[in-house]
């Protein structure tokens, strides 16, 4: 088998809502598919792509196509259909969000006024919001070396499909790609024992994949049973496909086959490839930052504990740092609207996150806050307590700082006055914070309230 990409465009076809535990529902609309394009391809339940070009051709043009989509898959789906078609995947997933067609050429001019949130990386669209940029178009008029000296690799592939090039060309193998298999006898049919021989199989792949210099976006997946019937299906992923990645394929192609007989034979193989270095493992999965591949594993997450059981820490507006973060269920996250398009994205922040908040400690933020803030002692040169008066003005220049050892003061800034509920005497707080650099690189944030000075966090 050889690397495969979807060619020069691409359609995307999904159903908004798809249960990922439904994989047989699914099926018909993949078999349906199957008919128009043989390189149909699974995303994951609900989901799927395939190169538009010989297609389009075959029915006269790409709104042809999509109409005969429609019209093949209406018959026996009773929910709606989306559409996307664009040069790349990731344009593509986007568009068919708004059942859209993007021109040839036009990706870049698509996705400029999107929200940045919409990259399929999470982290990198989290920097690039604390970095003052909100569009995709804002990102990709960066400077390609600015981008990869800031942000790496990961950034850098983002950076290309900012600009609508895509992740770059699928590669071959540096060997040839030898199909992964195992047999079971006598045969299975139990999901979890076939799933954990998927497990064995994923691991193999991608560490031989990854001794070559390569990575795993799109897999090749075959199923046998016991009466020689046998299910074969391509998935590909935007993002790089690791071992829990490749299972849960496993799992859903099972889910979609059911298979009357036991499964004797299952095979597993890279069908596209990218170089190393243009991806990176998150916590999410084990293998994805896109949001989609976090949706899903939330929903198998609250279909095991319940409802609002998976819950995401977001930014809102305060003037402490402890109090800037809160957490809400996963689908009650605020909602981001761009006012340039249709397109919304739930976001890790609310409304007052952006407000302005008089006394607000000034960015960067510590990267931990301490739920009890331990008392120190902070003293000028000749041993006595730093003071701060009614106007933020320091007794001394701190020198020491006891914070169970004695630590030399080498560099600080502020006080910052930080008062709250002044208009209510009763619930009125006044204190001043300051930040610290000692001689043994440690860098705090302390507090001064009611004479006594504490430490608040530590900055990275």
């Amino acid at each position: 088998m050889t690397a495969q990409g979807f060619g020069r465009r691409t359609v995307v076809v999904r159903s908004p809502g798809w249960p990922v535990d439904d994989a047989l529902g699914f099926e018909p609309v993949v078999n349906a598919l199957r008919e128009i394009s043989p390189e149909v391809s699974l995303l994951f339940p609900g989901k799927l792509a395939f190169g538009a070009k010989g297609p389009a051709r075959y029915f006269g043009g790409e709104d042809s196509l999509r109409g005969e989509i429609q019209a093949r898959v209406s018959t026996f789906l009773n929910r709606p259909l989306a559409i996307g078609i664009a040069d790349t995947l990731f344009a593509a997933s986007i568009a068919a969000k708004s059942n859209l067609t993007v021109p040839i050429g036009k990706d870049s001019e698509f996705l400029s006024p999107l929200p940045i949130g919409l990259l399929p990386d999470l982290d990198t669209s989290e920097v690039l919001l604390k970095l003052g940029l909100k569009t995709i178009g804002d990102f990709g008029e960066l400077e390609l070396n600015a981008v990869l000296e800031r942000m790496g690799e990961i950034g850098a592939w983002c950076h290309r499909l900012a600009r609508g090039l895509g992740p770059g060309a699928p590669v071959g193998a540096i060997q040839p790609i030898t199909t992964l298999s195992v047999d079971f006898e006598p045969a299975s049919d139990r999901v979890d024992e076939v799933s954990f021989a998927a497990k064995r199989l994923a691991d193999e792949l991608i560490t031989a994949k990854t001794s070559q210099g390569l990575t795993v976006v799109g897999i090749y997946i075959r199923l046998q049973s016991e009466n020689e019937d046998e299910c074969a299906r391509t998935w590909h992923a935007q993002l790089p496909l690791q071992v829990p990645g490749i299972v849960d394929r496993v799992r859903w192609q099972l889910d979609s086959w059911q298979p009357s007989t036991g499964v004797t034979k299952l095979e597993i193989d890279a069908l596209t490839l990218v170089p190393e270095g243009m991806f990176q493992d998150t916590l999410v999965n084990g293998f994805s930052n896109d949001l989609e591949e976090i949706e899903r594993t939330v929903a198998r997450v609250e279909a095991l504990l319940g409802a609002d059981s998976v819950s995401v820490a977001i930014q809102v507006g305060a003037r402490h740092p402890s109090e800037m973060i809160k957490l809400v269920p996963w689908s009650k996250r605020p909602i981001y609207r761009n006012s340039k398009s249709a397109h919304t994205h739930r976001l890790f922040k609310d409304a007052t996150a952006d407000l302005p908040w008089p006394g607000k400690l000034p960015t960067p933020l510590p990267a931990l806050i301490y739920k009890e803030p331990f008392p120190i002692d902070l003293e000028d040169e000749m041993g006595q307590n730093i003071r701060v008066s009614g106007r933020a003005v320091p007794s001394g220049e701190p020198f020491t700082l006891f914070a169970r050892s004695k630590k030399r003061v080498v560099a600080w800034s502020g006080p910052w006055p930080n008062e709250e509920h002044w208009w209510e005497k009763s619930k009125m707080h006044r204190r001043v914070f300051a930040q610290i650099l000692t001689n043994d690189s440690t860098a705090w944030l302390v507090s001064l309230n009611s004479g006594a000075w504490k430490v608040e966090g530590l900055f990275d």
